[in-house]
């Protein structure tokens, strides 16, 4: 049924020249600080949703699932890969609601989605994989999640033109998102090493260079190493003007 609804979703927003915008990056690379920008234009074209992260901090026991995943990952980060595969599916069908609603769809409406199902395999997984963190059974199922919902959803976008799902990469270096992560000293975070956000930049960078040479995404690149008014500078001109 969710497929379903997504493709019946995909086939009317293509019709109204709707965009779907996957910002991504590292973490505390500035996807947030984007999004709260785009929010405070209070401009009905523009609908941003952000990562779950409530969610994942406080499930329906009280459990954080997300510092589980930081302190065990030895125990919990199957789980953890899972929830949030689900997380991001949960967005997509948040965008067919509200692309569904006569009052504020309109032609040429973007929505910002915070990351997405394709960097949760192709970065955050993968590194999993690679750390020894996911056994091999434990990724071969969720590879088979992920390529089964890469067929339901983004493979028509590989043959269209005119591009449905575009991916915004804020490109910042590993020291700068581990210092903002001291800074902000979130609970869920305290167990976030430098080198841990080496090994997922370097998977953005492998991933997104990737799809530069396939050209299956338009992508768009944003200086997160900049000053928050260079950012939201690089933003206006993108989106903007």
């Amino acid at each position: 049924m969710f497929f379903k609804s997504v493709s019946k979703m995909l086939s009317h927003v293509q019709k109204s020249k709707v965009t779907i915008n996957l910002i991504e990056g590292n973490i505390a690379s500035g996807k947030s600080t984007i999004l709260d920008h785009i929010s405070s234009k209070d401009n009905k074209k523009f609908q941003c949703l952000q990562e779950p992260i409530s969610e994942w901090t406080n499930m329906r026991d009280g459990t954080d699932l997300l510092r589980l995943f930081y302190e065990e990952k030895d125990k919990w980060t199957f789980a953890f890969e899972n929830f949030v595969l689900l997380s991001r599916l949960k967005s997509l069908y948040q965008v067919e609601k509200i692309s569904q609603n006569e009052l504020i769809t309109s032609k040429n409406q973007s929505f910002f989605l915070e990351r997405s199902i394709l960097s949760s395999f192709n970065v955050f997984a993968l590194n999993s994989f690679e750390e020894n963190k996911l056994n091999q059974i434990e990724y071969d199922i969720l590879n088979e999640f992920y390529n089964f919902y890469y067929e339901s959803i983004f493979r028509n976008q590989e043959k269209n033109k005119n591009k449905l799902f575009k991916i915004i990469y804020i490109r910042t270096n590993p020291e700068i998102c581990f210092e903002r992560i001291r800074k902000r000293n979130r609970e869920s975070e305290n167990h976030i090493t430098l080198d841990y956000l080496i090994k997922i930049n370097d998977k953005y960078e492998n991933w997104i260079n990737r799809i530069l040479t396939d050209k299956s995404f338009h992508v768009e690149i944003v200086d997160g190493n900049s000053s928050l008014e260079c950012v939201i500078l690089q933003i206006e001109q993108l989106f903007f003007q």
